[in-house]
């Protein structure tokens, strides 16, 4: 019975295809993982935080667009309304003209009868009379005008002084303000009776415009009411930007309006919108279905291999994460982006043209998050592939050392071709220039480097130099092999060079084939002298054995071999 089973289990897997589902499941799983994150990141709408924390006046750093449609109550234009509102409130005044004028034309008779007094005192010297004529502070007398007074007869005074008070009575019945008080001051001589001499005329022009004095004050609180009440009536001012709207441009002085949108923009939060969601998932879903497509093309075996699949889904979601964060609206952060790390990681852990196909997707998802970043994706893109070109198959840890250079070389190249005709480069500029492209080349070689060891142990993927590292003859497995089995090494020597041949001539991985042909027989060094070619007497101790002991002995050497390489911790 328990066999019928297992063989009818056996029919339904090989019918259903049960492995080849099980197989597929985890690519599938990753891809799906991969095309989830891509949209979400995609679709995620970070917040400016404080990058556009610009002032009034300030020079703007980059260009700043608004990320969607967005609507925010102004404060700046609110105000300004309320403001031009209250403007158009005229001041309010408190009319006392009959009150003023009775108390002005009274005091006018008081002091011009305090000068008669004075005009009789002949006795009293010109000087003294003159002093005492200027200290009456009602009239406001100089010392001039004085003496043009006490030169006047007794007629001539007499009219002076009857028609003072009659012109002053006339002049302050209209509204005087202490704004207007020079105006009214000039329509005296229109009031003056005629009838005077010009001498008197003169003197009695004078006397009134000192007289003169406001009648109506301006009354501070029912002013600040009135506006007040015109300023709360305004209705608070709206602003639209329209999405992808320039709010200012690089190297442009930011006005008060541009400072208040900034400042909204700064504080803007993420927000899901459909269309944005819709709009990643379908570039995110093409993406995905051409870097599969292309993979496919150029290394069919990596959609085969899980440690591969695994190991790109992860650096690929990091590096999608980091541009996320670092491809924004900002004048340095998108150019420390290590875009040449990830391709150098691809092309020694997988494969160059992996790394090519993936520096082309890269290019795409960074142009789809920054629209108007063509330069920076150039820059980005060019820095990768000659850090590409240069690491190779990282052999060599210099050669990181190398490709950093040259990636920091290239970028700074990109820099100055990209700018030269719009920008006149002086030494602060270029020495600024060279410092971002030497960090920036720095941080992609530094992070290759660390990520080359630690991806490479934690996914088990066998790397060049791991391979360089077990192909010398200093290994303790290699020393085995010459010191108990020599017969067997230079076989393994000779077989190695052959398999490379054959190797490099079909384009397969000739320094892995040669590395494989070092090892394949390190088994024998269990029982050397049980294999031909490390018998030097030429007795062979199988003739004491039979045959099946024989070849026990001799296939047991694989499973030796698997053992050794075990315990040796040799790479899958």
């Amino acid at each position: 019975m328990p066999q019928t089973l297992e063989r009818f289990w056996s029919r339904t897997r090989r019918a259903l295809r049960i492995d080849r589902w099980r197989e597929l499941a985890i690519p599938v799983l990753m891809i799906l993982s991969l095309g989830i994150v891509l949209v979400a990141i995609l679709a995620w709408q970070l917040p400016y935080g404080n990058r556009l924390a610009i002032e009034a006046g300030d020079i703007a750093p980059f260009t700043v667009v608004a990320p969607r449609q967005i609507t925010f109550d102004s404060e700046l234009l609110t105000q300004r309304a309320r403001d031009r509102a209250a403007q158009q409130v005229s001041d309010q005044y408190d009319n006392h003209e009959a009150s003023v004028r009775r108390e002005q034309v009274l005091a006018a008779r008081n002091a011009l009868a305090q000068v008669t007094e004075v005009r009789t005192h002949a006795e009293d010297t010109l000087v003294r009379q003159t002093g005492d004529l200027v200290a009456i502070s009602e009239l406001n007398l100089d010392a001039e005008t004085a003496v043009q007074i006490l030169s006047l007869s007794d007629e001539q005074w007499t009219q002076v002084a009857r028609e003072v008070p009659v012109a002053l009575d006339r002049v302050m019945r209209d509204e005087i303000k202490e704004s207007t008080l020079g105006q009214a001051r000039r329509q005296v001589p229109g009031m003056v009776s005629g009838a005077l001499d010009d001498t008197a005329s003169e003197v009695a022009i004078v006397l009134t415009r000192n007289l003169i004095r406001p009648n109506t004050f301006f009354n501070a609180e029912a002013t600040e009411a009135l506006r007040a009440e015109a300023s709360d009536a305004v209705e608070t001012v709206s602003v639209t930007l329209n999405e992808g709207q320039t709010v200012i441009r690089n190297g442009d002085k930011a006005t008060a309006e541009q400072a208040e949108i900034l400042a909204v923009l700064n504080g803007l939060q993420t927000e899901w919108d459909p269309w944005t969601v819709l709009r990643s998932s379908v570039f995110g879903l093409m993406m995905l279905a051409a870097v599969i497509g292309a993979l496919y093309r150029v290394r069919p075996g990596i959609l085969h291999d899980q440690r591969e699949q695994a190991l790109l889904l992860v650096i690929t979601i990091l590096w999608l994460l980091a541009a996320r964060f670092m491809m924004v609206n900002h004048p340095l952060l998108p150019y420390y982006y290590p875009l040449a790390a990830y391709a150098m990681l691809v092309a020694v852990l997988c494969d160059l043209r992996v790394a090519q196909v993936m520096i082309v997707a890269f290019a795409l998802v960074l142009l789809f998050m920054l629209p108007n970043g063509a330069a920076i994706v150039i820059y980005q893109v060019l820095g990768a592939l000659v850090g590409v070109l240069v690491v190779g198959r990282a052999e060599r840890l210099t050669l990181f050392l190398w490709a950093g250079a040259a990636v920091a070389l290239s970028n700074f190249a990109t820099i100055v071709a990209m700018n030269a005709p719009f920008v006149q480069y002086s030494s602060t500029m270029l020495l600024e220039t060279l410092m971002v492209v030497i960090l920036n080349g720095g941080l992609s070689a530094a992070i290759a480097l660390i990520g080359y060891f630690v991806l490479g142990n934690l996914f088990g993927i066998t790397t060049p130099l791991q391979l360089t590292e077990l192909s010398r003859p200093t290994h303790p497995l290699l020393r085995q092999l010459l010191l108990k089995a020599s017969g067997t090494y230079h076989h393994t020597i000779l077989v190695s060079n052959l398999a490379e041949r054959a190797a490099a001539a079909i384009g397969a991985d000739a320094l892995l084939v040669r590395v494989g042909a070092y090892y394949h027989d390190i088994g024998k060094t269990v029982r050397p002298y049980f294999f031909a070619e490390n018998i030097l007497d030429g007795s062979s101790p199988h003739e004491k054995l039979d045959p099946l002991t024989s070849a026990q002995i001799i296939i047991s050497h694989v499973k030796d071999g698997v053992d050794l390489a075990q315990k040796y911790k040799l790479p899958d």
